[in-house]
């Protein structure tokens, strides 16, 4: 019982931070109408929602993984520990990462099919034949492809969204639920939250807010730029934060960081 009571008291304030990261991100994408706020060539902010969706995506979510990878071998030079704890760590956090992205594009998006807001958009645009439902029954490389002919042999009516924007839907033509980046980035931003505070002092310490910025941050960014709504981000970031709370629970990953 004690041992339980120390791990909580050690890893306080990482879960109460990423359970509050969690709560702002649902207050705002429930309470407020930031769904499709972002995505016009005319939205000031847009290359901004752009540029933020972009590093939760899977090579920057390869990039933020090597980060961290190179920020604990830095760490772990210094304070002399076995660098086969970091190597059991890092394959925790590499594999849990593979399989929950993999649950979600392969299974639980097929499970649910539930059409991006962005379809939905080029649907009621009259981008797609029988409101799309010759599109949603396409694999997801052929959908791809679809969007991009259509989207050639159209008119001007999508001249007003942001051009990487509209190839991100493109490209993005899976179904929508639950969302990836979101999930990516509650995932990686508490396993990073988690190490800055283990691996700091003082007020470096607070430093481990930021991981947790971001993650809202990629999940705000999809519901703007049309790509997800608030349920399917809402899903994702409790996957990811779940996922990540369980292997920092882990007596063994307490004990790298003691």
């Amino acid at each position: 019982m004690n041992t339980v009571k120390d791990k909580i008291a050690k890893n306080y304030y990482i879960y109460a931070g990423a359970l509050i990261s969690f709560l702002i991100l649902i207050t705002i994408v429930f309470l407020f109408p930031i769904e499709f706020s972002g995505y016009r060539t005319t939205d000031l902010l847009a290359p901004v929602w752009f540029g933020i969706t972009e590093t939760g995506g899977w090579k920057g979510g390869i990039f933020i993984f090597l980060i961290l990878l190179f920020y604990l071998l830095i760490h772990f030079k210094r304070s002399s520990k076995k660098y086969s704890d970091l190597i059991f760590f890092i394959s925790m956090v590499f594999f849990t990462q593979t399989f929950i992205t993999g649950f979600s594009q392969f299974y639980a998006k097929d499970l649910f099919r539930k059409p991006r807001p962005n379809q939905l958009y080029l649907v009621e645009k009259g981008y797609m034949e029988k409101e799309g439902t010759h599109f949603f029954s396409m694999p997801t490389g052929e959908r791809r492809k679809y969007l991009q002919e259509k989207i050639k042999q159209g008119d001007d009516s999508l001249m007003d969204i942001y051009p990487p924007i509209l190839n991100k839907w493109i490209y993005d033509s899976g179904f929508s639920f639950p969302s990836g980046h979101s999930q990516t980035s509650f995932f990686l931003g508490t396993i990073i939250a988690f190490a800055i505070l283990r691996t700091t002092r003082g007020k470096n310490r607070y430093f481990f807010i930021i991981p947790l910025i971001w993650a809202i941050l990629i999940a705000l960014s999809r519901v703007v730029i049309g790509i997800h709504y608030p349920v399917d981000v809402a899903a994702g970031a409790l996957i990811g934060m779940s996922a990540a709370i369980v292997i920092i629970s882990l007596k063994r990953v307490n004990s790298i960081f003691e």
